[in-house]
């Protein structure tokens, strides 16, 4: 159930909180994902915007637990993926849709115990892929797992 919603003048949900009886803890009784559709990214990005991230990069944090997309729509023409991937070398295309090594990252400690990706940090998610896309369906549900148990982090995604 969606418990807040943000949109921007043109009523495009900018972002939202999930609330559900399934995926909730006395502590924490929402998911915190911020949902930003790709146009709006493209439209909105400024050079101001990303040099204030860079004086506060210590509170962000990367989980990318699958990589790959398929180009559904016309803002996929220029997509970053392929062509960071074809930059690199992969053998891999970009367009088949696999699990990373960093699939489990949200839950992983360090040897003293500690998380890896410390409490209260906003976790740019599936930067490298669509978290929603189709053909991660069948990942999607243990993701929706590790972001309730880690309830104390902002997961922070794309999708066309």
């Amino acid at each position: 159930m969606l418990q807040s919603c943000n949109t921007s003048d043109e009523g495009e949900i900018l972002a939202f909180s999930i609330l559900s009886s399934t995926f909730s803890s006395e502590r924490h009784p929402y998911y915190k994902v911020l949902f930003v559709p790709l146009q709006k990214l493209h439209q909105k990005h400024s050079t101001h915007h990303t040099a204030k991230m860079a004086e506060h990069w210590d509170i962000y944090a990367n989980w990318n637990p699958w990589h790959g997309c398929t180009k559904i729509s016309p803002g996929c023409k220029y997509c970053y993926v392929y062509r960071q991937d074809e930059m690199y070398g992969s053998e891999i295309s970009s367009s088949d849709c696999r699990k990373t090594a960093q699939f489990n990252l949200p839950i992983k400690r360090k040897r003293d115990k500690t998380w890896k990706i410390e409490s209260g940090k906003m976790v740019f998610t599936c930067f490298t892929s669509d978290f929603l896309l189709k053909d991660a369906d069948t990942w999607r549900s243990e993701c929706w797992q590790m972001m309730k148990e880690r309830s104390d982090l902002w997961f922070y995604f794309f999708t066309d």
